[in-house]
């Protein structure tokens, strides 16, 4: 009797084993580096640019961070650190000015344990990017919009402190914002966000296949 429960034993042991054996091998795979095929584009010739006199481009840095590669890019390695900054940019036109990211908020440290635990970072914080448009003269109020580039925590936690301003996304932005998944925990956190719709809807640009004019 006492060999057949150690026998039975000594099966579940290696059925677990061969199972958590198969689970890293899947895991490792999925972080091996894969070749990334990039079709060549042609852009064509870039086309006459004519801005404003009184238009200007700056960085508002809000703060750092740094990651392991293995987080950053596949087939990046543990022991590899990465140094991440995270930095709004005002677009200053006649027409309006818009911010495209937000940075870090002021209360950057809430936002980020609403992600997983294995995803906080080290970080450094800088001023945010609220504090530096009223340096600067400009009052929340006064952007035409905010442009996420996407909607992760470093790209979207600063639109805390720009309550009110249109946030522009296009629909496939927004279905994946709408969905919940990972990623998206500090923007469905806020609430009364202010969103825009646009749509591409003009001419080939630069390679892209359909352009949006904001102004």
């Amino acid at each position: 009797m006492a060999n057949k429960v150690r026998s039975a034993t000594l099966k579940v042991v290696a059925g677990l084993a061969a199972v958590i054996v198969l689970a890293v091998s899947v895991i490792m795979l999925t972080l091996t580096a894969a070749r990334l095929d990039v079709a060549t584009v042609d852009v064509g010739a870039l086309p006459p640019a004519s801005p404003p006199a009184d238009m200007s481009i700056s960085a508002l840095p809000t703060g750092t961070y740094e990651t392991p590669a293995i987080f950053a890019f596949r087939g990046g390695s543990w022991n590899d650190t990465r140094h991440f900054a995270s930095t709004a940019v005002l677009v200053h036109h006649p027409k309006g000015n818009l911010l495209i990211d937000t940075g870090f908020a002021k209360n950057i440290d809430a936002r980020l344990k609403l992600i997983p635990w294995i995803q906080r970072s080290p970080h450094s914080k800088g001023v945010p990017a609220v504090d530096q448009l009223a340096s600067g003269g400009i009052h929340p109020g006064a952007l035409a919009g905010v442009i996420p580039t996407h909607a992760h925590w470093d790209h979207v936690s600063g639109l805390d402190d720009l309550r009110g301003v249109p946030v522009m996304v296009n629909a496939q932005g927004k279905r994946w914002i709408d969905t919940n998944a990972k990623g998206t925990e500090v923007i469905n956190s806020l609430r009364g966000v202010n969103y825009k719709p646009y749509d591409f809807e003009g001419r080939r640009y630069l390679g892209f296949p359909r352009n949006h004019d904001v102004g």
